[in-house]
């Protein structure tokens, strides 16, 4: 009986505790349904908005870990974001990484217009209103860090074909996770993919509703008034967990 104890105890804790690297723990939700869904899968994943490779990141943890492995090999990652001087940051501290320098949405568009804050690691977007803060008083003492460039686009149809091996490895298909945190951008990613063709395991997708002091809390009822919200379920994912910034959904025929 004891040794059961001992056992069960030893179990219980055999991964904890667990560093987080994302904002608001999305990395640990994301082991939660890796762990608990996607079985013995090979993990790949899109990053899309990815920022700073540890930082603030929520793919690091996976990137790091010895546990998910695709044939042999650590997990299979894409990771992009158009601030320019990412790539070099990308380049040292996460090799295995492919890194893409470019915005992600309409493939009928080879530039657009993109701000960011060199300073500050995550403030950037199409949006200059997002990149300098959506609280007023914040956004005036922003004014004057903000950077504008003009950005190469690509779909994530370019993306899937470019990089077969996000959705199937050699052994089959891998649990794969689609990440998008682009500051008001989202929709316009998640419209740059054909769901009939490419269809990621997973969805993690930020969802906020913005106002002039800043982003309002989220609710279940407002959650269903999004035009994310509604566009995830017209495409066959259901909705499985939320936190206060991004909304996980999962492919219907994982969720029946």
């Amino acid at each position: 009986m004891r040794n059961a104890v001992l056992w069960n105890w030893a179990n219980y804790f055999s991964d904890r505790p667990r560093i987080s690297y994302s904002m608001a723990g999305e990395d640990q939700i994301l082991f939660h349904i890796v762990k608990n869904i996607a079985g013995g899968s090979p993990i790949s994943w899109i990053n899309v908005g990815a920022a700073h490779p540890i930082i603030l990141n929520d793919t690091y943890f996976f990137y790091r870990s010895k546990k998910y492995k695709v044939s042999g090999k650590r997990p299979y990652g894409v990771s992009v974001d158009a601030r320019p001087h990412l790539g070099k940051l990308y380049a040292v501290l996460r090799p295995r990484e492919i890194f893409i320098n470019c915005l992600i949405g309409s493939g009928d568009l080879e530039l657009q217009d993109f701000f960011y804050n060199p300073y500050e690691p995550h403030n950037s977007s199409t949006d200059e209103n997002w990149a300098r803060g959506l609280n007023v008083d914040a956004r005036i003492e922003n004014n004057q860090d903000i950077q504008k460039i003009s950005s190469r686009v690509m779909s994530l149809n370019q993306i899937f074909l470019s990089y077969p091996g996000l959705l199937n490895s050699e052994s089959g298909s891998n649990f794969s996770m689609l990440l998008i945190d682009t500051e008001g951008h989202d929709l316009s990613v998640l419209e740059s993919n054909d769901f009939r063709q490419n269809r990621p395991s997973l969805v993690a997708v930020e969802i906020t509703f913005p106002t002039n002091q800043g982003l309002e809390h989220i609710t279940l009822e407002n959650l269903s008034k999004s035009k994310i919200h509604k566009f995830m379920l017209d495409v066959g994912y259901g909705w499985y967990a939320g936190n206060g910034f991004t909304q996980f959904y999962l492919e219907e025929n994982i969720l029946s």
